[in-house]
């Protein structure tokens, strides 16, 4: 067998093991998939603190992301059950204990499908947070949510303290629709915000650390930081997931689609496929 066919032979066998491999979630730190029936919301991810409420406000087995066409992603099937945030109940967001895996401060994504309601309210005006820093402005954390307001509008992400980042989409709340919503955070390429599976909006400049929490304070789920439930998402969420790692459109696209991206195992296809290029490559001067 010549050389040039035992290189194609080795590649074939690494590219047959990688796709028969079980998928990597190293990256993915905190999953709610909403299929819960009551409290707690536990994270699917396995490691993050389970979430907690003490009332009325979280309305569990929802209906769904149903099958359609978002922007640029489709879903051939349902996702099941989403969990309802109340804005009017005495407990109208979900509490999550600190834990040093949300304390993010810089390189990472956050992702979540939201329902956005029929006929914004006055309060629809505030800042609606879906994931993130859940207490009163302490200029600490981050967060992640949608806004509708004249002039500021689209998906929203904060750095408590430091900066706000609106993506400036004119979102459809006028007949009640599902919205994918996701944002990046890097430190060599800035913020980056993607509405239905697009890219909408990029900071190249925001490169800097979020401001760290310190333990006395906690994320939740369905607040915003600066105000009560003025800034509760006041709607249905799905599928929240946050990961420890900048996802590429593509790797945000297949989250949202069919589930857990794969970033560590593309990479070890690429840097094994340019291994082994390298080393055919000196073989054959």
């Amino acid at each position: 067998m010549s050389y040039a066919r035992k290189t194609c032979v080795v590649v074939c066998a690494m590219v047959a093991m990688l796709a028969l491999a079980p998928q990597a979630q190293a990256t993915l730190i905190a999953w709610y998939n909403m299929e819960q029936s009551a409290s707690p919301l536990v994270d699917q991810a396995g490691g993050q603190t389970a979430v907690t409420n003490g009332g009325g406000g979280d309305l569990y087995q929802q209906a769904g992301v149903p099958a359609g066409t978002y922007g640029a992603l489709t879903l051939a099937n349902t996702t099941g059950y989403a969990v309802g945030m109340s804005n009017t109940a005495t407990q109208w967001n979900l509490s999550v204990a600190d834990s040093a895996e949300l304390n993010l401060t810089n390189n990472f994504t956050a992702m979540a499908w939201i329902y956005l309601p029929a006929t914004p309210t006055a309060s629809d005006d505030q800042a609606k947070g879906i994931i993130g820093l859940g207490t009163a402005w302490i200029g600490q954390g981050w967060d992640l949510g949608v806004r509708h307001a004249a002039g500021k509008e689209g998906i929203s992400f904060t750095m408590a303290g430091q900066a706000d980042y609106l993506s400036g989409d004119v979102i459809d709340w006028t007949g009640g629709a599902w919205h994918h919503v996701a944002a990046t955070k890097s430190s060599t390429g800035g913020i980056n915000l993607y509405l239905d599976g697009n890219l909408s909006k990029t900071y190249s400049g925001a490169t800097g650390n979020v401001t760290a929490m310190d333990a006395s304070h906690y994320m939740s789920i369905g607040r915003m930081f600066n105000d009560a439930r003025t800034s509760t998402i006041g709607e249905r969420v799905d599928e929240i997931r946050v990961y420890d790692t900048v996802l590429t459109q593509t790797e945000i696209s297949a989250a949202a689609i069919e589930g857990v991206p794969e970033p560590s195992t593309l990479a070890l296809l690429v840097t094994g496929l340019l291994g082994l290029l390298a080393y055919a490559w000196r073989k054959r001067k």
